[in-house]
């Protein structure tokens, strides 16, 4: 399925589930208003058991990504897996900056929870126990799911301390995925060095140059293309 943010006109050129969120959502907090509600119409429209979240300038470029993801439930108490980031400045400071804000809503901090913790946005699993959990604590619903309401901090930062406040554990993905905020290695390698999933396709998520995204998403084509 696609979330899509508030362009119901995107959605009619795709013949897959979307969900269309009806206000806009935007960049960042507003991300994890997005991914609650792409999580409570998920659960309205399938029968799954964990929840992938991936940006559209992710590429999966090796069969059994799915199967590789599952080998990370190695521990029943695991509620979240992504490339896991110990502390960020940036987002330190954001959860500082709206300390109040954010406890009201959410609650003290968990123990075990590193304040600005996150893992990369783009791709993170959240399991199905943290889904049922979610769900019995209000976090698909407003106030909880209205993140940009409360404070500035990213989806990807929040979910951390979501799962660790539900009682669970997040899982570090393997060297198999190689999911980072920057383009730091060469993406026309990866399949050399047993990737199977990267991102981002830019040198930067954000960038407006996709030049370089193009060109990557045509090498890989041509890959899976050969391969069939």
């Amino acid at each position: 399925m696609l979330a899509i943010d508030n362009k119901p006109n995107l959605a009619k050129k795709f013949d897959i589930p979307c969900y269309v969120s009806t206000t806009p959502c935007g960049w960042g907090a507003g991300l994890f208003k997005l991914l609650c509600e792409s999580i409570e119409f998920a659960e309205g429209y399938f029968e799954y058991g964990h929840f992938v979240s991936i940006d559209y300038d992710t590429l999966f470029i090796q069969d059994g990504v799915d199967e590789a993801l599952l080998e990370h439930l190695d521990d029943q108490n695991i509620g979240l897996v992504g490339n896991a980031e110990k502390s960020n400045t940036r987002w330190k400071k954001a959860f500082d900056f709206s300390k109040r804000e954010i406890e009201d809503v959410y609650g003290p901090a968990p123990e075990g929870y590193v304040q600005g913790e996150g893992v990369y946005g783009g791709m993170f699993m959240i399991t199905r126990l943290m889904i049922d959990r979610m769900k019995q604590y209000g976090y698909l619903r407003s106030p909880r799911k209205n993140l940009d309401s409360h404070c500035r901090v990213a989806d990807d930062h929040m979910t951390p301390r979501v799962c660790k406040s539900l009682g669970m554990t997040v899982r570090q993905l393997d060297k198999r995925f190689q999911i980072l905020w920057d383009l730091t290695t060469d993406p026309f390698e990866l399949l050399g060095r047993g990737v199977i999933a990267f991102h981002p396709t830019k040198v930067k998520p954000l960038s407006k140059d996709i030049a370089l995204e193009r060109k990557v998403r045509r090498f890989y084509k041509d890959k899976r293309d050969k391969k069939c």
